[in-house]
C-alpha cells in the first residue's frame, strides 16, 4: 500500500542533523546578526554625533519685513517688522571654549566657558551688524544665584528661569542650576547649555537692532474670540529669539556647532514646554527648525511678519 502523508528523504530514511551541529550553526548566525546590528548601531551613533545636516528649508507663507496680517496699518507693528537684522548674513567662525563637564564645573570655570562661547557669537554677528551701519556691543555673561542674592540688573523673574538677557547692561545671566539640570552626558549637557545661551544671544541681537524697543511699543494682539492677547507681542519676541539662536548656533564650526543629534532634539516638540510667553511646544520647535535650516539667512526669523497662528 502506498503510504499517505509521509515524505521520506533519499534512500527512504529521514536524516536528522546532529544537535551539536544545529547549536554551532545557531551561534554563528546569532553572532553574525549581532555583529550586523552592532555595526548599524555604531554607524547611527556616529551619524548622530556628526555635524548636523538640516532638512531643506521651506519658504515661509508670509513676506519678511511686512507687518503681520491684521496689523498692516499700524506704525508700531511696521517698525517691529522692518528690521535691518532680517537682511543680515552672519559669518561662520571656528573658535573654541574651555572643555569641561558643565554639570560639575565650579562657577568660575562655567562662567569662563559661557563667556568664551558668547564671544564666538559676537564674532559671528559683529561684521554683519557693523556692515548694516549699526553700533555693535559685545555681550557679557554672568552666573546668578537668586538664593545667594546674586541676581541680575533686570531681575523680575530670575528665580524661575534658567537664563535671561538684560538689555540695560547687555548681559546674559545664566543660573548655576541650569548647568546642573542639563540632560545627558557631558557633551550633551555642553550642547544644551550652548543652545540656551544662543537663545539669549538672540535677544541681544534684537536689542542691538531695535527690535526690543519696537516690540515694547506694540499693542496687544487680537487673541481668540475678540479677547486681547497681551502675550502675543512677547511670543513674537521669544519665537524670533529661538530662531535667531538656532541660526547663530549653526554659524559655529565644529566642535561648538550643533550635531545631528542636537538638531533633531531641538526640532522635536517633545523638547519644549508650552507657556504663554513662548507659545506651544510645536511652535517653539518649528521656529527652532527655521533657524537651523535657514543657512544663515536671518529673514527666516521674521516673527513679526508671521500670522498670529504661527506664534501661538
Amino acid at each position: 500500500m502506498t503510504p499517505h502523508g509521509r515524505h521520506l528523504a533519499r534512500e527512504d530514511v529521514a536524516r536528522e542533523a546532529h544537535p551539536a551541529v544545529v547549536l554551532v550553526a545557531a551561534l554563528l548566525v546569532g553572532c553574525v546578526a549581532v555583529g550586523i546590528v552592532g555595526l548599524v548601531s555604531l554607524h547611527h551613533l556616529r551619524a548622530l554625533d556628526a555635524p548636523f545636516r538640516p532638512a531643506a528649508a521651506s519658504a515661509a507663507p508670509w513676506r519678511p519685513g511686512e507687518p503681520a496680517p491684521g496689523h498692516e496699518d499700524d506704525p508700531a507693528w511696521s517698525a517691529a517688522a522692518v528690521s535691518p537684522l532680517l537682511s543680515m548674513r552672519p559669518a561662520t567662525v571656528r573658535c573654541g571654549a574651555p572643555d569641561l563637564d558643565v554639570r560639575r564645573a565650579d562657577a568660575h570655570a562655567l562662567e569662563q566657558r559661557l563667556q568664551a562661547i558668547a564671544t564666538c557669537f559676537d564674532a559671528v554677528w559683529e561684521p554683519a551688524v557693523t556692515g548694516a551701519g549699526l553700533a555693535f556691543e559685545p555681550v557679557t555673561v554672568r552666573l546668578f544665584e537668586p538664593s545667594d542674592g546674586t541676581g541680575s540688573t533686570c531681575g523680575e523673574t530670575e528665580a524661575v528661569v534658567p537664563a535671561l538677557y538684560c538689555p540695560q547692561d547687555r548681559t546674559i545671566y545664566v543660573s548655576g542650576a541650569a548647568a546642573g539640570h542639563a540632560h545627558g552626558d557631558a557633551s550633551q549637557a555642553q550642547a544644551s547649555l550652548t543652545g540656551t545661551l544662543a537663545h539669549e544671544y538672540g535677544h541681544h541681537l534684537q536689542s542691538l537692532t531695535g527690535v526690543l524697543d519696537a516690540a515694547g511699543a506694540l499693542p496687544a494682539g487680537p487673541g481668540h474670540g475678540g479677547v486681547e492677547d497681551r502675550a502675543e507681542p512677547l511670543r513674537r519676541v521669544e519665537t524670533m529669539a529661538t530662531c535667531l539662536g538656532a541660526l547663530t548656533h549653526t554659524r559655529l564650526a565644529s566642535p561648538l556647532g550643533p550635531t545631528q543629534a542636537f538638531y533633531e532634539r531641538m526640532t522635536d516638540p517633545g523638547s519644549y514646554r508650552a507657556d504663554a510667553s513662548h507659545g506651544r511646544a510645536g511652535t517653539q520647535a518649528r521656529w527652532a527648525a527655521r533657524g537651523y535650516e535657514a543657512d544663515g539667512d536671518a529673514s527666516a526669523c521674521a516673527a513679526f511678519s508671521a500670522p498670529a497662528a504661527a506664534v501661538a
